[in-house]
């Protein structure tokens, strides 16, 4: 059975914030399993490389939901830069929570 997770944070911090929230919770939760998809195929992710070739504008806060969901998450910095992935036993755990 799967479960339906929510990808995406609940509230911001001020009005304006809120409103733009909720004016784009869509495409946020699109980019979260977009992140999501791209970490259980294998694949590591920057902050640039997401920008770049995948038009998501924060990875961190897409990383932070996914983690606030339970998703489990590996992080290294190198030259500077931050890499996201999950290992083999990371995605076989994450999977099951699918």
């Amino acid at each position: 059975m799967q479960t339906q997770l929510d990808f995406v944070h609940g509230a911001e911090n001020n009005r304006e914030s809120d409103l733009h929230y909720e004016a784009n919770l869509k495409h946020f939760s699109r980019q979260a399993k977009l992140v999501l998809d791209l970490l259980l195929s294998g694949q590591e992710l920057t902050s640039m490389r997401a920008m770049v070739e995948f038009k998501i504008g924060h990875l961190a806060r897409r990383k932070k939901d996914l983690s606030d969901a339970g998703i489990v998450i590996s992080e290294r910095w190198s030259n500077n830069c931050k890499t996201w992935y999950m290992d083999e036993n990371q995605i076989k755990t994450n999977k099951q929570l699918l």
